[in-house]
């Protein structure tokens, strides 16, 4: 399955197809631990098809690509990824003031956390 077919997907449809991948997945496994598994590239499919599906149902919880798809309609793509990548390198800065003083403690995941928290924000503005 690829990347766009999941993204057209509606929640409800995601977790269906999710479930459906585990369970497909139990059954290659187990037919493989008898040996009547004749295509094993399907275990490493099914293992990437639920990766997928996970990170197309976080991007549609953190509603991350509707600032993308906005931004390409208009033609912004390249300033909308700019505009973001230096909000990140703005908290990597500080984090690497405070490691440098000493504090390095959890810096970096409050540098994440932050920087999702000013991406989420601008996506809502």
């Amino acid at each position: 399955m690829k990347a766009s077919q999941v993204r057209e997907m509606s929640v409800e449809d995601l977790n269906i197809s999710l479930k459906d991948n585990f369970e497909a997945l139990e059954n290659f496994r187990f037919r493989h631990a008898i040996g009547q598994l004749e295509n094993y590239k399907s275990i490493s499919n099914t293992k990437k098809d639920i990766a997928r599906i996970y990170t197309i149902l976080k991007e549609k919880e953190l509603k991350l690509n509707t600032k993308m798809k906005a931004a390409s309609v208009k033609g912004d793509v390249k300033s909308t990824i700019k505009a973001d990548t230096e909000v990140v390198v703005k908290e990597v800065k500080k984090a690497a003031k405070k490691v440098s003083k000493g504090g390095a403690g959890d810096a970096v995941k409050e540098v994440k956390k932050k920087a999702v928290k000013k991406t989420v924000k601008k996506e809502k503005e």
